[in-house]
């Protein structure tokens, strides 16, 4: 942004750290540059209408920037009063930017052509992997913006980065209770932080090395759908079966054997697990291309599993 430029998208799967990202970067922007930081929250936004209303009562609640009332205003109204920024310039921060913008396409053009008027109006959002390439080429969004969007991409904690953040969160436990939820968890920041404090209240100061977490983490893939479940409630039916082979067994599989698994052709499954990758459910080992999943949920795939038998079984009986 310091560069010039005029937008900046953050990607990352479900539960990796967008939010929090986005929340601690607006903050340093608007300390160090002095800028205005008007937030919104797309995926909360029920139609355009509604993004007027928030857009106003944001900017309302900015001293420098007055604004009518929202039913005087249109979308182009805010926007321009937004890039002129007044006093200070403003900062527009977007979480899941993907979701406001997506079956609104007025609203992707309208916020592209504010920042491409050369306003001094800049964006800082998030959005999903999966829909980052088109945020940057194919939308109506980018082709008011060519060449003047930025992406960065995060994902899941290095073994260094997932230790640092456990026993910051979680001081009480020892190295050894430490690097099992590392492991457990697969760095995935959401597993992380949920598996720490866990662990922490359920110890209760008690010593029981990586052995007896073991009941603990069984009990934790119980819980997981805080984690999981969302990701897990948007895929398709052949990526639910890729995942469940990957769940079964603790040896990382290619897409080869998952495809002769599953009598799918091997691109088709190929691409599938690209997709999982970037939902977070996945992760890829190189360079030999072997897939695998974070042992928390392959416990919750296989609790899954095991009551989805329970129920077709009590169907039965019925």
């Amino acid at each position: 942004m310091a560069a010039g430029t005029r937008a900046v998208l953050i990607a990352g799967a479900p539960g990796v750290g967008k939010t929090s990202v986005l929340a601690a970067a607006t903050e340093r922007i608007g300390r160090q540059t002095g800028r205005e930081v008007v937030w919104v929250n797309g995926g909360i936004v029920a139609s355009e209408g509604h993004l007027v209303r928030l857009l106003a009562e944001a900017l309302g609640a900015v001293d420098s920037i007055k604004i009518e009332p929202a039913a005087a205003s249109s979308l182009e109204d805010l926007c321009h009063r937004l890039a002129e920024g007044y006093a200070r310039p403003v900062l527009l921060a977007v979480d899941d930017f993907d979701l406001l913008v997506f079956k609104r396409e007025h609203v992707g053009t309208t916020i592209g052509e504010t920042l491409a008027a050369g306003s001094a109006m800049r964006l800082l959002a998030t959005c999903h992997p999966a829909a980052r390439d088109r945020l940057v080429t194919a939308h109506s969004f980018a082709r008011c913006l060519v060449g003047g969007i930025a992406t960065v991409t995060i994902g899941p904690f290095n073994t260094l980065e997932a230790h640092e953040l456990v026993s910051r969160r979680a001081p009480r436990l020892t190295a050894e209770e430490c690097a099992a939820i590392v492991v457990e968890s697969g760095g995935h920041p959401a597993a992380l932080v949920f598996l720490a404090r866990l662990a922490e209240l359920s110890l209760g100061g008690k010593r029981h090395g990586a052995t007896g977490l073991v009941h603990l983490f069984d009990r934790a893939a119980e819980l997981a759908g805080s984690v999981y479940a969302e990701p897990w409630a948007a895929l398709g039916p052949q990526q639910r079966a890729i995942l469940w082979q990957l769940g079964s067994t603790v040896i990382p599989k290619t897409a080869a054997e998952i495809a002769a698994r599953l009598s799918l052709p091997a691109p088709q499954v190929s691409a599938q697990l690209t997709r999982l990758v970037d939902e977070g459910l996945a992760q890829r080992a190189t360079p030999r291309a072997h897939y695998s999943v974070a042992p928390l949920l392959a416990r919750w795939i296989a609790r899954r599993a095991v009551r989805e038998r329970h129920s077709a079984a009590g169907a039965g009986h019925g």
